[in-house]
């Protein structure tokens, strides 16, 4: 799912997350917008997701293998589905995102901070001896 078409009809929805400053009396008072998720692997539901909105809702069935969303105005009730991708390849779609990021550097700062979590990781493994088998 393209997640660029996803967060464009967020924002027609009225959805966002993120905080607001509005100033009131020379001071900022912020308003904090809340999410709630909820995800179990084990239970046997749905695998649906639902972004709500001010205007509208989002729903995503085969959830994480998406391939299509449904986009409802509540306004008019009128229906809108994007189509994205192929779920039977998937894998080939994280492996040419893993492929990218490396190739063109991106997010460099998230990068660093993997790094130094398996750097502590390997000497927290070394300290207590464990060893994988192929090395």
């Amino acid at each position: 799912m393209a997640a660029e078409s996803l967060d464009m009809k967020g924002k027609q929805l009225g959805i966002s997350i993120k905080a607001e400053t509005q100033g009131a009396d020379h001071r900022s008072v912020r308003k904090i917008k809340m999410a709630v998720m909820a995800l179990t692997m084990r239970a046997k539901q749905p695998k649906r997701g639902v972004i709500a909105g001010e205007k509208g809702f989002i729903e995503i069935n085969d959830y994480p293998r998406a391939q299509k969303a449904s986009i409802t105005y509540t306004q008019d009730g009128h229906t809108e589905v994007i189509e994205e991708g192929n779920s039977k390849l998937a894998l080939q779609y994280e492996v040419q995102d893993m492929q990218d990021y490396v190739r063109n550097q991106g997010g460099t700062e998230n990068f660093k901070i993997v790094c130094d979590v398996m750097d502590t990781l390997t000497t927290v493994r070394s300290q207590w001896g464990m060893v994988y088998p192929f090395e």
